[in-house]
């Protein structure tokens, strides 16, 4: 039976991390390593984990100083003894099933499977058609729409094989190493499967650090990921649905200048020369010239960017957020 080594990173995840480690040593798989990392947390992480050490001999405790989610996944990967590697983030959890089902498909190269995300109002599936692909170019179509459905960036949700991993988490980054990695990843691979039902538990709690606040890095970084995934795209596909690429560059533009605005902490001056930056990118007026966004605030904000309505889109934001109650 092959082993699957289970890396999680952990930073100040005590109200969590017992129900993510229940998850995992309750796996009806067998032959699971449990690599808990735990990257300088000031709270009883570390505590905590050490007594799950002591108690299960399955489970490696490594502490190391605080230097992000990606360094702490990187240090999993080195000190992993397992054939197949899964990550799995300290605030979420997995069904019981979950490494028993995925391994069904260990012969190929890269498993994407479903996942919960469960809020405190409601709970949804996100979930990938049930696919395979013995072909890396046999992938462009569907790559884009897993894309496009956040079914590709994360590492969560996936089964890597330890000896096709090649380049690590990069260390650069505030946000969307996880994408660059799966597509370094991916280059190495020759088959895929998809799995259509859920198994990774993704909990969004009230307080959700990344997704709700305005990162000062975001329009850089959204350049950059339409640039690294437009070039994997470019160099391992002959063909594949560029516009459902550029919906996405143009959807993550929408949510950047959103936030921005949101956010409270910003002038009007500063929101303009955020839309004027984007504007100025080369990428943009690609994407606003080939796409085929269907959703009607996000054709909205599409004519206005192509109209370069700047203040228009800065007092209809304004308007939303009043609506809304967040302004």
């Amino acid at each position: 039976m092959k082993k699957v080594s289970i890396i999680v990173p952990i930073y100040n995840s005590e109200k969590n991390i017992k129900q993510c480690i229940d998850s995992i040593v309750n796996q009806t798989y067998n032959n699971v390593e449990i690599v808990l990392v735990n990257d300088g947390s000031k709270d009883n992480s570390l505590m905590i984990c050490e007594e799950y050490g002591k108690k299960y001999n399955n489970i490696k405790v490594i502490d190391k100083t605080n230097n992000g989610v990606s360094e702490a996944r990187n240090d999993g990967i080195k000190n992993s003894t397992g054939d197949y590697i899964v990550f799995i983030d300290s605030d979420d959890y997995i069904d019981e099933n979950m490494v028993e089902e995925i391994m069904k498909y260990s012969q190929y190269d890269y498993v994407v499977f479903g996942y919960y995300i469960r809020t405190s109002n409601n709970d949804y599936e996100v979930l990938p058609e049930n696919k395979k692909y013995e072909s890396l170019e046999s992938f462009s179509n569907d790559f884009c729409k897993l894309y496009c459905n956040n079914l590709i960036n994360s590492p969560c949700n996936k089964l890597f094989k330890k000896d096709l991993i090649t380049s690590f988490f990069p260390k650069n980054m505030s946000m969307g190493e996880d994408l660059i990695f799966n597509l370094n990843y991916l280059k190495n691979c020759s088959s895929i499967k998809c799995l259509s039902f859920p198994l990774y538990n993704y909990i969004i709690s009230k307080s959700e650090s990344l997704s709700n606040k305005y990162n000062s890095n975001a329009v850089e970084n959204s350049l950059l990921l339409q640039k690294s995934v437009l070039d994997f795209c470019n160099k391992n596909f002959k063909q594949y649905p560029i516009e459902l690429i550029n919906n996405k560059y143009l959807e993550d533009c929408f949510s950047n200048v959103q936030k921005m605005i949101f956010s409270k902490k910003f002038s009007r001056g500063d929101c303009l020369r955020q839309i004027e930056q984007i504007l100025s990118y080369e990428i943009t007026h690609n994407a606003l010239k080939e796409n085929s966004i269907e959703n009607i605030q996000y054709k909205l904000f599409v004519l206005a960017l192509k109209r370069k309505y700047r203040n228009l889109i800065y007092f209809c934001f304004r308007l939303k957020g009043k609506v809304k109650g967040v302004l």
